[in-house]
């Protein structure tokens, strides 16, 4: 019997899902060759995408809408304003998700990822851009020794089914929810 790819799951509405996904590869990034598809992000400020040109072995691949103010917000010279055009857009463009999905279906099979991080990935499954099913016997072709960690809020039971770790964060507190501007460098 083939061994399949081990799945690990951060979930839940509190924030902190990538940078989670992030923390949980730090230690491996010296050894092992990560990379991550944000599924539903566009080019954008995000401060995770940073660390991609600063550690070797951590690549960034983002596919979706991006803010039009990234490149101010990005130089300090902006603030992003939360209006939320980004996510609402991306949600109603499948062209995005399926570039994506083509693209991690090549890096999956290429034999140089030992980490592959799926950024956002339960809003794929949750706007039916790929059914549940499909993605559970694509991913039992891909290589064995492959980690695939899933990031995003809600997972079909299926999923979590067939994880070997998961992670649920929950948002007791923060700062947004006070009024809080959100912070460069933080939060994005």
């Amino acid at each position: 019997m083939k061994t399949k790819p081990r799945i690990i799951i951060f979930t839940g509405t509190g924030k902190g899902k990538t940078t989670g996904a992030l923390g949980y590869v730090l230690p491996y990034v010296n050894q092992k060759t990560i990379k991550i598809v944000q599924f539903l992000k566009g080019s954008n400020y995000a401060a995770e995408q940073n660390l991609g040109s600063k550690l070797d072995n951590l690549y960034f691949y983002s596919f979706g809408y991006g803010c039009s103010q990234s490149n101010l917000i990005r130089s300090g010279e902006g603030h992003c304003k939360s209006c939320g055009k980004c996510f609402r857009i991306n949600r109603q463009e499948p062209g995005f998700v399926y570039k994506a999905w083509s693209f991690t279906k090549k890096i999956a099979n290429d034999n140089k990822t030992d980490i592959l991080i799926l950024d956002e990935f339960a809003y794929v499954l949750k706007y039916n851009f790929l059914d549940t099913t499909s993605f559970l016997t694509e991913i039992s072709t891909w290589p064995a020794h492959l980690i695939i960690i899933l990031t995003g809020r809600v997972f079909p039971q299926e999923i979590l089914d067939v994880s070997v770790e998961v992670y649920e964060l929950i948002e007791i507190k923060h700062p947004f929810r006070q009024g809080i501007p959100s912070r460069r460098g933080i939060e994005y």
